[in-house]
């Protein structure tokens, strides 16, 4: 996490400590150590607020480099890839820091409406969340997972991830990155969702109940009516949240969390437990792939993405 997310992760932190009924050991990790110097005095405001069962930890880049130092000592690719992108740091951080058998990792634009507790981690595989498409970006990086044979799952959303230290791992990590060869990965967010997503597929597990754990849809008809005047603090306030888990609130939209739930009414009643089910995970096919850019370039040869935006 850095600086620049403290205004909606004050909103989206805040929901999760408060309506979590399963106690949480919440380590947030900084961008840098500038960063972590920042989060930390957001996170001591927060420490009042918090309920007892909870304890928040922040480290910074620097803590976690030394860890790494032995820890990725077998692992030179993974080494590699925890350098690039922050958000790659998501996939292999964790995993340096762990200190229990259970991680749940969660973005901090992942807004928790209502009194919860989290499934069940299952004892294999990994649970994400489910979105209508999928973050499987850039188009090279995509063709070459194809490419080398790794298998990727559609419809993954990875504001949260749920799964047991032995399931998910260093070494598994190290394979992945390896079946790349000598790709270079260029330096984008996304390449993390990728990478779950063939973890999904090669470990198995599930996606959170869709319609429970939900992510925001920015789609087509929404890009259009925000351009032209629509309030996108209005959309969120008009969601249905009184049966939702959470709420991912990802790309631009997180932005305005702060005005659309400062003064959100949490629900008074715990959700049931059972409502949390997994559905399997869909792999994704070159097909369907293929068709997407086809459909990404209509809509950019029309115009569409220069005046609406591409994400």
């Amino acid at each position: 996490m850095n600086s620049r997310s403290i205004a909606y992760a004050q909103i989206c932190l805040n929901s999760l400590l408060q309506n979590s009924l399963d106690p949480l050991h919440l380590v947030v990790i900084g961008d840098d150590d500038n960063d972590a110097q920042k989060v930390q005095s957001f996170c001591d405001t927060l420490v009042p607020l918090v309920p007892s069962q909870h304890k928040i930890d922040v480290i910074g880049k620097s803590a976690i480099d030394k860890i790494a130092t032995s820890a990725l000592d077998r692992y030179p690719l993974t080494r590699m890839f925890r350098e690039g992108h922050p958000c790659w740091r998501k996939l292999t951080d964790p995993l340096l820091l762990a200190q229990s058998d259970e991680l749940i990792v969660i973005d901090p634009d992942v807004f928790f409406p209502n009194i919860f507790q989290f499934p069940k981690t299952p004892n294999n595989g990994v649970l994400l969340m489910w979105q209508s498409s999928n973050c499987l970006h850039p188009p090279d990086a995509v063709r070459t997972a194809f490419t080398v044979g790794l298998a990727l799952a559609d419809h993954t959303d990875i504001g949260v991830c749920q799964f047991q230290r032995g399931s998910v791992t260093l070494q598994l990590l190290e394979s992945i990155l390896g079946s790349f060869g000598d790709f270079d990965f260029p330096r984008s967010a996304h390449i993390e969702s990728i990478i779950w997503a063939a973890i999904a597929l090669e470990i198995g597990g599930g996606y959170l109940a869709p319609n429970r754990w939900i992510c925001w849809n920015h789609s087509l008809y929404k890009r259009i009516a925000i351009r032209l005047g629509a309030n996108p603090s209005s959309y969120l306030q008009g969601l249905n949240l009184s049966e939702a888990y959470c709420l991912h609130l990802g790309g631009k939209i997180k932005t305005f969390a702060p005005n659309a739930f400062s003064d959100y009414k949490f629900g008074e009643q715990p959700l049931d437990a059972y409502d949390s089910a997994t559905a399997p995970f869909q792999p994704y096919s070159i097909s369907k792939f293929e068709r997407k850019m086809r459909t990404r370039q209509l809509i950019r040869a029309a115009g569409f993405y220069a005046v609406f935006g591409e994400n």
